[in-house]
């Protein structure tokens, strides 16, 4: 009867402590648990899959890609929704920023495939043919077009070990020399200008490293910029150089894309059978024919005798005779040329086919 009485005893003891001990070992919890409380502004901790930048947040460099396009596998954007990847609206004209995050190879571009300790699988000097493929023995053809080097090394290595010629293949890519990237100028300025792969150039920029700005034949206040697009079909942004050199208008020193013409019209100075003319005689240092140079500021007196190379030693300068044709006939007029220079009179607006004489003078 004792031993029957301990037996219940232990097991009511047991029955009691059994909550407490599944408690400490995990397996187990309080048989009454308090509910924790819930923090309405508390976030599950962010996967690394979910990283994206905040709604406002300036994109990181190489994440745009192009417009309706998305990411390929591999590049900056790529798991992103489509959403997340499309860049903002970029109108036509607007000076963006060529992609420079990820060279990819083209016809033309020469670069070197290293297989470390195997100086029978290296290869020197290799160019990116038009049809993108190269046999490279022992594994067969490699096509090279619009990928990296990093993608182009790492499809060798893998078939070199998948092919069983190498267990464990050290391969290097490293491009030797780019295929030009051409810019044509046309016009009063005619050549081409390679651009540089991994630098974005503006149109000032250009025009400097073609050595046209100090031209005096071009008008740099009419400056075209002729582009293609991805159908084909071609635009042109008119630009006026003077505005970004003097007015400092940065916003029309865009970016120059590969294949775009520069036209750069002639100053019609510079075209003389097109050109209205006028004519002085008499004491200057150039007389004669002078084309109508059209400005921001109609064609003066003063601008003539800038252009005939001012006057000579003996001129009078009080008693500069316009001549002038009108439907009515000839107007003649006598003008102070110095009270122009200290602006007590206006400038002489003249128009073709006007005759100015600079007489001599004798005191």
């Amino acid at each position: 009867m004792r031993s029957l009485i301990m037996a219940v005893v232990a097991g009511l003891v047991a029955t009691c402590l059994a909550p407490a001990v599944l408690a400490q070992d995990g397996t187990g919890g309080d048989p009454h648990p308090v509910p924790k409380p819930v923090v309405a502004d508390e976030k599950p901790p962010a996967k690394a899959d979910d990283a994206r930048p905040e709604a406002g947040e300036p994109a990181k460099d190489g994440d745009a890609t192009q417009a309706g396009e998305p990411a390929k596998s591999g590049e900056p954007g790529a798991g992103r929704s489509k959403e997340d990847a499309a860049p903002r609206a970029v109108k036509r004209g607007d000076p963006v920023r060529r992609d420079l995050s990820a060279y990819r190879l083209r016809v033309g571009d020469t670069f070197d495939v290293i297989v470390y300790l195997h100086e029978e699988l290296t290869r020197l000097g290799i160019t990116v043919p038009g049809n993108g493929e190269i046999a490279f023995p022992p594994i067969g053809k490699i096509n090279l077009r619009d990928k990296t080097v990093f993608e182009v090394g790492a499809e060798i290595r893998l078939r070199l070990r998948e092919e069983d010629f190498l267990t464990d293949p050290k391969v290097d890519c490293v491009i030797t020399s780019y295929a030009p990237r051409m810019v044509y100028l046309v016009g009063a300025v005619h050549g081409t200008v390679s651009l540089p792969p991994h630098k974005n150039v503006r149109l000032l920029e250009l025009l400097a490293m073609s050595g046209s700005l100090g031209n005096p034949l071009a008008d740099f206040s009419r400056v075209t910029v002729k582009r293609y697009g991805p159908d084909g079909s071609s635009y042109n942004i008119d630009i006026s150089v003077s505005d970004i050199l003097e007015r400092n208008v940065e916003e029309k020193n865009v970016v120059i894309f590969e294949g775009d013409y520069i036209i750069i019209r002639q100053l019609e100075e510079a075209t003389p059978l097109s050109s209205d003319f006028v004519y002085i005689l008499g004491k200057v240092r150039t007389p004669g024919r002078h084309p109508v140079v059209k400005g921001r500021t109609g064609f003066t007196l003063t601008k003539l005798i800038a252009l005939a190379g001012d006057f000579d030693e003996f001129a009078n300068r009080s008693k500069v005779t316009v001549i002038r044709k009108t439907d009515t006939g000839r107007q003649r007029f006598v003008v102070d040329f110095d009270e122009i220079i200290e602006g007590k009179r206006p400038d002489v607006d003249l128009s073709a086919d006007d005759l100015v004489y600079v007489p001599e003078s004798f005191f």
